[in-house]
C-alpha cells in the first residue's frame, strides 16, 4: 500500500464517521435551551450596544418631577407657589405672611410634648384635627400657645375659653397668621381657635 492510497483510505473514513454522526444527531431539549440562551445573550448585547451613547455623545436628560407626596388626598396648596416663594432671597424679600384657615374635628390632644421624629422639632402640645378624608396634627411650641386664642362660639356671642378646655370630638376653625421669615418656633403672630 503506498502513501498516496492510505491517505484516500483515511478521507474515506473520515467521511464516512462525519457524515453518519450528522445523520444520527438528535437534537435534545439540552440543546435547544442553549441555542435559546446564546440567542437571548446576542439580543441583550444588541440591545446595549444600540442604547448606549457613542464617547462622543451624552444621552439627553431631563430634571423629572419632584416625587408626589404620598397622600391619597390632593392637595390644598399649590406645589407651584411653595416654590416660587422659596426663590426669594434675603436681600430681596422684605416680608412674607400667610393666612391659613382650617377646621375639622379634634382626633387627639397630646398634651405630654415631645420631639418630632422627621424634623427635630421641639413641641409642647399636639392637637391632631380630622377633616372629612384625612386629618392633620398642630404642634404648639412654647411661643405658639402664649399667642393662642380659644373662643367657644354661644348663641353667636363669643366667649374666650383656656385652650386646655378643649376636648376630643369638637368642631373647631383655626384661623392662624404665620410670619415665613421667622424659623418655625417663633414664627405664629396670631392663632385662633373658634370652637362651635
Amino acid at each position: 500500500m503506498t502513501l498516496w492510497t492510505y491517505r484516500d483510505k483515511v478521507k474515506e473514513m473520515s467521511k464516512s464517521r462525519t457524515s453518519s454522526f450528522i445523520s444520527t444527531f438528535k437534537p435534545t431539549k439540552l440543546a435547544y435551551i442553549c441555542i435559546f440562551l446564546i440567542l437571548l445573550q446576542t439580543i441583550e448585547i444588541g440591545y446595549y450596544l444600540l442604547n448606549k451613547p457613542f464617547s462622543g455623545q451624552s444621552k439627553i436628560t431631563t430634571n423629572p418631577l419632584p416625587t408626589p407626596i404620598p397622600h391619597l388626598e390632593v392637595l390644598a396648596i399649590s406645589q407651584a407657589h411653595l416654590k416660587s416663594l422659596g426663590a426669594f432671597t434675603k436681600d430681596t424679600l422684605d416680608s412674607a405672611f400667610v393666612n391659613v384657615k382650617y377646621q375639622g374635628l379634634i382626633k387627639q390632644i397630646d398634651n405630654k410634648g415631645g420631639e418630632r421624629e422627621d424634623t427635630g422639632f421641639k413641641y409642647n402640645k399636639n392637637i391632631e384635627i380630622a377633616g372629612d378624608r384625612s386629618s392633620i396634627t398642630r404642634y404648639f411650641t412654647e411661643s405658639d400657645l402664649n399667642n393662642v386664642h380659644v373662643v367657644k362660639i354661644v348663641r353667636g356671642q363669643e366667649i374666650e375659653i383656656d385652650l386646655n378646655e378643649l376636648k376630643v370630638g369638637d368642631n373647631i376653625i383655626v384661623e392662624e397668621e404665620t410670619d415665613l421669615l421667622k424659623n418655625l418656633k417663633n414664627s405664629s403672630l396670631k392663632f385662633k381657635i373658634y370652637v362651635q
